[in-house]
């Protein structure tokens, strides 16, 4: 773990008490290292202590985290002890309060308070001392010591992993903004060298390279990621960068040099921003808005890939926020894989990712027992230190709940959903009628739910998001006109629209992404169609990703083949799987057809 300039401190915090988190812990008085805080019970203390600045931490609660087979009292007063007598003059820091453990951090150095208030900040010199700050992982290398629970180190750890990454992401932004490319080069290096598999990262990394003038040096690393993509992921690299390294080569300017004229371009794919001009209004956003102000208990988002659910999900909650409710939201893709291991390390990531974004003093661990299910102790902490104490409606939206519907204990946490549905009638006066459901998902729930009785998804409000009419194409055409201030549409005629539609289906990512690459490369309908599903087209990666991902299931990997072949009907569960992932379109097994022409012209050549 190298140092950097973040940890030079003033001469008078050097005198002092310094704690250092990132990176291998580190605690230091006067400038030397108190090498008697290095025993299991002394760190450990310590740093959560320093993880729960402010706050006073029941003694069962450091009790059971930190000795979780005996959650002994005994041993927690030994630690304590062990620790006053350590930091001698420093000692009156830990102090002992209604059955509690507080450390005093007040005139101390702190690596960890230092990132976290840094971190929040939006300016360019708070974003760079939060990343000067982060020396490395917090508490490197704690996993891998005593073989025992460290659930809240790598819980502590993924938030400023993941604070670290949004600094580092501002800052090329930042730094591309105001044209200072080397800069931007240096944050985006140290992006990718901590999330190698975010191809947007290394798009940004090759165009400000070209910008910064290295083109040879963009050319290696276009070789470097695509070897890395094929070996690791078993991908290509993004359409972007395959043009950009053929444009170097070629001598000519990169794809990616946008006109001052296109500044208003949106980047594609994801969530389309609140303000944007280019999100299209459909029923379903009146439907969201009526369920919210209904205050229902769940709202059913449900929709296939990539037909814009998130976006729904957004302009519903920020509807939310503007008539008076709290919103909450949960994206499921963000927690790691040890979140998912149990039902107990999920249900108390979740119980977390509220407890931060209402900056509530009492966090999940001051309340979790041992003695109570996972599903009750969230439960419990819902409605005892969220719902109980928050007078505002809460409306909670839940993103990529599909996973839930595969896991072991995916049942435990929908019959809570349900259950929590089923008690406004139970107890019409109770504070479940504060709580709103928005759940947003792709996949068919009645595939994996078999007791109806414990799913919230035959209950509430259900909304479909449908792929985009041929109306709302052509409206989405004209408005990139008027947006840029075009002599006329991207696709110029009526006819070009109903050919672009047939070609794309309606699907809102590829008309998105068609629209955007029509204006940013001029170029006619007849060209961009020609290539629309070849390597040098704006679709390859998404293609190829489809591709890829029907080749590693065998079973829908042959009902594509029948469905181009015209020969057998597909399965119910087939059908329903597909239709899923977007790749079909239908009410039933016998009306199913691809979404649109481009998939079935693409998987009819490269589905092998």
């Amino acid at each position: 773990i190298n140092r950097t300039k973040g940890d030079c401190m003033p001469d008078d915090a050097q005198s002092g008490l310094v704690i250092r988190l990132f990176g291998p812990f580190e605690a230091r008085k006067g400038g030397q290292l108190l090498t008697g805080l290095q025993t299991r019970e002394g760190e450990r203390l310590v740093a959560l202590l320093v993880l729960n600045h402010g706050h006073l931490v029941a003694g069962p609660t450091l009790a059971s985290t930190l000795w979780p087979e005996t959650g002994s009292l005994d041993s927690l007063r030994h630690s304590v002890n062990h620790v006053r007598q350590v930091l001698g003059d420093e000692a009156h820091r830990l102090q002992s309060s209604k059955g509690g453990i507080l450390l005093d951090l007040e005139g101390a150095d702190a690596d960890l308070i230092r990132f976290d208030a840094a971190a929040a900040g939006t300016d360019r010199g708070s974003l760079e001392q939060a990343i000067a700050l982060y020396r490395g992982p917090l508490l490197y290398g704690w996993e891998d010591r005593h073989g025992e629970d460290k659930s809240w180190v790598i819980r502590a750890r993924e938030k400023r992993r993941d604070r670290n990454r949004q600094a580092l992401k501002s800052l090329a932004r930042i730094c591309m903004a105001q044209a200072e490319y080397e800069a931007a080069v240096l944050y985006l290096q140290q992006y990718v060298a901590g999330n190698p598999s975010e191809e947007w990262a290394w798009v940004e990394w090759m165009k400000a390279l070209v910008s910064n003038g290295e083109r040879i040096t963009a050319m290696s690393l276009y070789q470097k990621s695509r070897d890395l993509f094929h070996q690791k992921y078993h991908i290509t690299p993004p359409a972007e960068m395959v043009q950009m390294y053929h444009s170097i080569q070629q001598g000519t300017a990169p794809p990616f040099l946008v006109p001052e004229d296109n500044a208003k371009l949106e980047p594609i794919g994801g969530s389309v921003p609140l303000q944007s001009p280019y999100y299209v209004v459909r029923p379903t956003d009146a439907e969201f808005q009526s369920a919210i102000a209904r205050r229902d208990s769940i709202v059913l988002v449900k929709g296939p890939r990539q037909t814009g659910k998130t976006s729904l999900l957004a302009r519903g909650m920020q509807y939310a926020r503007r008539n008076g409710a709290v919103v909450l939201i949960t994206d499921l893709q963000k927690l790691s894989a040890s979140h998912w291991a149990d039902a107990e390390r999920f249900f108390r990531a979740l119980a977390q990712t509220l407890a931060d974004q209402l900056n509530l003093d009492t966090l999940p661990e001051h309340t979790w027992s041992s003695s109570r299910g996972a599903n009750e102790n969230f439960e419990r902490y819902l409605r005892r230190e969220i719902l109980q104490k928050t007078p505002a409606p809460i409306v909670w939206g839940l993103d990529e709940v599909d996973r839930l519907l595969t896991c072991p204990f995916g049942s435990d946490v929908f019959s809570l959903f349900r259950a929590w549905h089923n008690e406004r009638s139970l107890d019409p006066g109770g504070c479940w009628h504060q709580l709103t459901l928005a759940i947003a998902y792709a996949t068919e729930a009645h595939l994996f739910i078999t007791n109806l009785d414990q799913s919230p998804f035959n209950v509430g409000t259900r909304l479909i998001v449908e792929d985009f009419t041929l109306a709302q194409v052509k409206e989405l055409n004209d408005r990139y006109a008027k947006e840029q201030g075009l002599p006329e549409p991207p696709l110029a005629n009526s006819e070009d629209v109903t050919r672009f539609f047939l070609l794309v289906g309606g699907n809102p990512y590829l008309v998105r992404r068609g629209l955007h690459e029509l204006v940013i490369r001029a170029i006619t309908f007849a060209e961009f169609q020609a290539q629309a599903d070849k390597k040098e087209g704006c679709y390859t990666d998404h293609l190829q990703r489809l591709t890829l991902a029907l080749a590693r299931d065998a079973e829908l990997r042959g009902a594509v083949r029948d469905l181009l072949r015209g020969g057998a009907l597909l399965s119910p569960a087939n059908f329903y799987r597909l239709r899923s992932a977007g790749v079909v379109q239908g009410n039933a097994p016998e009306a199913a057809q691809f979404r649109c022409r481009l998939y079935k012209s693409y998987l009819g050549v490269h589905l092998k």
